[in-house]
């Protein structure tokens, strides 16, 4: 027998989604060739990301975060497949990150940046992160708890787990 969703927990990965959808679409932007109908495109599924949520100042934030990320991060980023949605171990642990902000576990979310970062990039990454999170949890939006086997600690043991975690 199929047990139905809890609303929280339907709300939560469609928040991960969301923020998936907004991080990718950000990269796409910016890597996109010089016509602006792709890039426009790309801007496009950014602010449905955000008005979905109800709060362009979130928009802000995370274009930060991302922008910090480019410009001060230590490792390439990798996303997931655009094909099948399939999350890569870089968006988990984002997402996992966010989570732990989100629960309390503010030490364990800024260990989680050395991923990308170091020394001061790595606080400043960290308050950003922390700051978009914080008014996620304000507006309501909550990303998938971290607790029931991350989808980064899924993502090293098989391919597909993470995947099957955010659906």
């Amino acid at each position: 027998m199929n047990m139905p969703l809890k609303t929280t927990e339907v709300n939560r990965r469609k928040t991960s989604q969301l923020i998936l959808s907004a991080t990718r679409s950000w990269v796409w932007a910016i890597m996109a060739e010089s016509c602006r109908t792709a890039r426009s495109r790309y801007v496009h599924m950014w602010n449905e990301c955000f008005e979905q949520i109800g709060d362009k100042s979130l928009s802000i934030l995370w274009g930060s975060f991302l922008r910090h990320l480019t410009l001060e991060g230590n490792a390439k980023f990798l996303l997931g497949c655009s094909g099948c949605g399939r999350a890569s171990e870089d968006e988990a642990i984002l997402l996992d990150c966010l989570a732990l902000h989100q629960s309390g576990n503010k030490d364990e979310a800024y260990k989680m940046l050395s991923r990308w970062f170091e020394g001061e990039a790595q606080w400043k990454a960290d308050a950003l992160i922390e700051a978009f999170a914080d008014q996620l949890s304000l507006k309501g939006f909550l990303t998938n708890e971290p607790n029931h086997g991350s989808p980064a600690d899924l993502a090293k043991q098989s391919p597909g787990a993470a995947q099957k975690w955010l659906n």
